[in-house]
């Protein structure tokens, strides 16, 4: 391994670990700033609204909380009841809170939920088609663990959660299957015209829920001085999969804009803590989403500002605990409707991309130059391979055969100028010789003699660089790569996790619980490309130790990376070392380099980019020799 090829390595390495500690410090200074802004301005305008809605009722009856806040702790006590609870002060829902709880089984073609008349809401959803990684049905969360309802004030000041009113259902349906559509009616009636209604739309092959909430005859039980109503919505979500510190990192809440922008609480704080954050412009969906599921809102009434927070699992079972407290335009009429609709399903790139309002954006693929490359490049070779196998082993194979092809110019060019250092190193030599105790003379003259030569001084190094972008971006697609998920290769099970060829059954510091054996095959195919380029370079002392210590290091690093990735960079080892044995036999010609070296030497030279910044050079160097010796 020669200099250029360490020094790329590094470089590589270096940028995935840089890139990952600044992403993660700078998206928390960010987020903390933002949560100690927002909630200065939240602040400053709950003053204002409390004296404006004071101003309007100068009765003695007590002002309404604003709405944009967060509900006091006491109006959520008012709102739970019991059977057993005093609902006499609850006006006219106070009979819509005494009730026994039922479950109502349904299924598509799709997917297996469980509806509550508690609150007309979704109590647990099944994906049919997959399985957790220990191949139990994969539930997305369980019965009451996800609270879905709408929060509001009725004209006696009370607050009522819809999540703590019995709904009625007006019709029982078990299945749908095809191309048929059900509707799944709830109400909540205070009197024969009057009631609250949730309506689920279910079609037999699809994983979209159309939810509509409707208001019917309740502008005289509502209180007109709310600008707003309330939707809640928490969940607790299960643990899926295998590596459960990668599962509870990818887990968090993203919410988009009606202009399509994206943005989401911090990936980092995945193990413990909290984080929050206030939104104060309008929203067009809310994501609870997990490292391949996630579970959409989507308001076709841009919902008016909210708050999401984040919290860690309270249990081993629980990835992460997520909260929104979103606002719906209010404007008290006979019939408000809110549709809305509620996506449930794997974060596959081209399905979410197909809804058109941003919701791919939160596959992880990477920003700017590793996103485009990732989502414009990566992304439809590899779908392009599926077309013709279903062994992902091989598909990756491919891929990285097909990649090899691409940046074969590159990696010829490479050679090549390593080819002309070699050649010219004895002259290189001989001028060391010569300037030995002159070291800026030394480098003057060996770059005029590259300059000469027709020799670049970065033709090794720049070709390297152009690749690190492709390399990097596998660190991004690999591991979040829904397709690959529960695939399995040889001894792999999941190729979006480590390959585990023995558990040691305790943490060991600095590598982990278990032998990664892909990340084994890795470091050492690096050890033996290592080898092949230190003989043919004729590296010694420090550099050649670095050449066998840089593979050991990376052991430690990728043992719990995902089997994928460690898998690719594997092949992209093997490939390379086959690559580069076929082009020193059979391709590069060292006599034919001298000479065309000795033939640019007698030729007048007309200065490249490069040259002329070699020239520049050369000059500074000069000049700075000749300071010397007037001193």
């Amino acid at each position: 391994m020669d200099r250029n090829t360490v020094t790329g390595f590094i470089l590589i390495f270096a940028l995935v670990i840089v890139y990952s500690i600044y992403n993660q410090r700078k998206t928390e200074s960010y987020n903390e700033a933002q949560k100690h802004i927002q909630d200065s301005i939240a602040y400053v305008d709950s003053i204002a609204r409390i004296s404006a809605i004071e101003q309007q009722d100068t009765s003695n009856a007590k002002p309404l909380s604003p709405v944009i806040d967060t509900p006091t702790e006491k109006d959520e006590v008012a709102a739970i009841t019991t059977p057993d609870a005093d609902t006499s002060g609850m006006g006219d829902f106070a009979s819509l809170m005494i009730g026994d709880t039922e479950t109502y089984a349904f299924e598509n073609d799709i997917m297996k939920i469980k509806f509550s008349n508690k609150g007309a809401t979704i109590s647990s959803i099944e994906l049919k088609h997959y399985k957790t990684f220990s191949q139990e049905p994969l539930i997305l969360f369980n019965q009451g663990n996800n609270k879905l309802g709408l929060a509001f004030y009725d004209t006696h000041r009370n607050y009522i959660h819809t999540d703590s009113l019995y709904f009625k259902p007006l019709n029982i349906i078990n299945k749908v299957s095809g191309d048929d559509t059900v509707d799944l009616v709830f109400r909540a009636a205070t009197d024969a015209n009057s009631y609250i209604e949730f309506n689920y739309r279910i079609a037999g092959q699809s994983s979209m829920i159309d939810f509509t909430v409707s208001f019917h005859n309740m502008n005289t039980q509502l209180s007109d001085k709310q600008p707003t109503i309330t939707l809640n919505w928490a969940t607790k979500l299960n643990v899926l999969e295998r590596d459960i510190k990668s599962e509870q990192k990818h887990s968090t809440i993203y919410y988009g804009m009606p202009d399509n922008d994206v943005d989401y609480l911090s990936e980092s704080k995945e193990y413990s803590g909290k984080d929050a954050k206030q939104i104060k412009y309008d929203l067009k969906w809310i994501c609870f989403k997990q490292k391949f599921f996630n579970t959409t809102l989507i308001s076709d009434k841009a919902f008016k500002s909210g708050r999401v927070e984040m919290t860690a699992p309270d249990s081993g079972t629980i990835a992460k605990n997520l909260k929104s407290t979103l606002y719906l335009p209010f404007n008290n009429k006979e019939d408000i409707t809110y549709p809305m609709h509620l996506y449930v399903g794997p974060n596959e790139y081209y399905t979410l991309k197909k809804l058109d309002i941003g919701l791919d954006r939160i596959i992880p693929m990477g920003s700017s130059i590793l996103g485009f490359i990732n989502k414009k490049f990566i992304l439809p070779v590899f779908t392009f391979f599926e077309r013709f196998t279903g062994n992902y082993g091989l598909i990756i194979l491919l891929l990285s055969i097909f990649i090899k092809l691409i940046l074969t110019p590159l990696t010829f060019k490479s050679y090549k100028s390593q080819a002309k250092m070699r050649v010219i190193k004895p002259e290189v030599d001989a001028l060391k010789a010569k300037y030995k105790g002159d070291q800026q003379k030394f480098q003057m003259e060996q770059m005029k003699l590259y300059r000469k030569a027709g020799v670049n001084v970065l033709g090794g190094c720049l070709p390297m660089l152009l690749q690190f972008p492709i390399l990097i971006s596998m660190y991004r697609f690999f591991p979040g790569a829904f397709n690959l998920r529960q695939e399995s290769f040889l001894w792999v099970t999941d190729f979006t996790t480590y390959d585990s060829i023995y558990n040691f059954g305790t943490s060991l510091p600095f590598y982990g619980d278990h032998i990664s054996l892909f990340t084994i095959l890795m470091t050492i195919s690096s050890i033996l490309y290592a080898r092949m380029n230190s003989q043919l370079t004729g590296a010694t002392g420090q550099m050649k130790m670095f050449q066998y210590f840089f593979p050991i290091m990376l052991l430690f690093i990728f043992n719990s990376f995902s089997a994928a990735l460690t898998y690719y960079y594997f092949l992209y080892n093997i490939l390379t070392f086959g690559q580069t044995w076929f082009i020193q036999q059979f391709v590069i010609n060292e006599a034919t380099i001298r000479a065309q070296m000795e033939q640019n030497k007698t030729k007048p030279k007309k200065l490249g980019r490069l040259a002329k910044l070699q020239k520049r050079m050369e000059d500074v160097q000069r000049q700075q020799n000749q300071n010397k010796k007037r001193k």
